[in-house]
């Protein structure tokens, strides 16, 4: 089980809220697409500090090639929160 407030359980929660928000856009106005861009690298530096904090040799290369590439910015389906939560054997999500 990870530590709740250790950086991976901080990479994972971080994930999601990107997912949420590319998902919902919650907090961010509808017509506000200049809100959601700096929302979205606000999480994008989040992830790459707490991926520095963890280690990249700690986490699955295709979830690195995401954040590098900037992919996981616009991923509203939760391919890399459920990567992550396998790879960490925190819980298996189906789907």
């Amino acid at each position: 089980m990870l530590n709740p407030f250790g950086n991976k359980a901080r990479l994972i929660r971080t994930v999601e809220e990107l997912c949420i928000l590319n998902d919902k856009g919650w907090g961010i106005a509808p017509n506000d697409p200049e809100a959601l861009d700096r929302s979205r690298n606000k999480a994008l530096a989040k992830i790459t500090s707490l991926i520095k904090a963890v280690g990249e040799l700690e986490l699955p290369s295709d979830f690195l090639l995401a954040v590098k590439t900037g992919e996981i910015r616009e991923e509203l389906e939760g391919v890399y929160l459920n990567q992550l939560n396998v790879h960490f054997k925190r819980r298996k999500i189906n789907g």
